[in-house]
């Protein structure tokens, strides 16, 4: 969070369908993920505009305003039906000139090739991403060739200390359930 305090233009966050994970039964996801409402869990900073000013996060009505304004747009989402393509030509052109866009997600909420041509055009500042929509990645794909683009492999998870965090949130989850209580991270429900 020190990051977040220290750097000289506000971040500009997005809370609408986009960024929610449906849930059911009354399940609730980790509670760091967000705030559940209407059967949805949304993202940080929903509904708390003090601690959003505190931070200096200025919240978007849409995602056409996020990508008007933001010096970077990163994404953290699920592929869905409705998430896939998310971020096309269209999309790419609304976006601040010398934008950057970095996907962590999933390869397919991004159109490469679209990417590509912002990228190439000067559209856009740059990219990093470390999902793509074939995986492995093309050896004639575009991205590969511009100087505007951090590729790498989608392995933050395999770090030591996220296996280790893992490793304890998944023994503490079993002590949980042996106690009679539902895990902490539970995402589904059992179903009865």
């Amino acid at each position: 969070m020190a990051w977040l305090r220290g750097r000289r233009r506000p971040v500009v966050a997005l809370n609408t369908h986009l960024d929610t994970v449906p849930i059911s039964d009354g399940w609730t996801m980790d509670p760091f993920a967000g705030e559940v409402r209407d059967g949805r869990v949304w993202g940080i900073g929903a509904g708390d505009a003090k601690r959003l000013r505190r931070l200096r996060i200025e919240p978007c009505a849409s995602l056409d305003e996020l990508l008007a304004r933001a010096d970077a747009v990163s994404l953290h989402l699920p592929l869905r039906p409705e998430t896939r393509g998310l971020i096309g030509r269209a999309e790419l052109g609304r976006m601040k000139p010398g934008a950057f866009l970095v996907n962590t997600a999933r390869g397919a909420l991004v159109d490469q090739a679209a990417l590509a041509d912002a990228l190439a055009g000067g559209r856009l500042g740059g990219a990093a991403l470390d999902v793509f929509t074939r995986e492995p990645v093309p050896a004639d794909d575009p991205l590969l060739r511009l100087p505007n683009v951090v590729l790498s492999p989608h392995i933050a998870g395999a770090s030591d200390r996220a296996m280790e965090m893992t490793a304890l949130a998944v023994a503490a989850a079993i002590l949980q359930v042996a106690r009679g209580r539902r895990p902490r991270h539970l995402i589904v429900a059992p179903r009865s």
